[in-house]
């Protein structure tokens, strides 16, 4: 198995001249050895996760203005096993294991 890392950050302008707001979500994984070896089904994890992350992201924007986000598309949720959808169980885990907290973010 290999572990994925992946975060995703964004800054917006606050309401101050000359400041800004910074919003943040990472995410960590396993994925088998086979997705590991498999190119195409790896860039289809990061992908997905890409996706997940980005739209935590912008749903935490979204709350903190007092708006309800656009509905998204959801990226189809797969385990890594031969295209197999991913159980009720390993979807709950995986959404409890993102964070999303606005903070400090370098500059990219």
């Amino acid at each position: 198995m290999i572990r994925l890392s992946c975060s995703y950050s964004k800054k917006i302008p606050a309401e101050e001249q000359y400041s800004s707001k910074s919003f943040h979500a990472s995410l960590e994984v396993e994925v088998s050895d086979d997705v590991a070896r498999n190119a195409g089904q790896l860039e289809e994890k990061l992908r997905a996760l890409w996706s997940d992350l980005e739209r935590a992201v912008e749903n935490q924007i979204a709350s903190s203005n007092g708006k309800s986000a656009p509905p998204a598309q959801a990226a189809p949720r797969t385990n890594g096993n031969n295209g197999e959808k991913a159980s009720p169980k390993q979807v709950n885990y995986g959404s409890s294991r993102i964070s999303v907290r606005p903070g400090p973010v370098a500059d990219r």
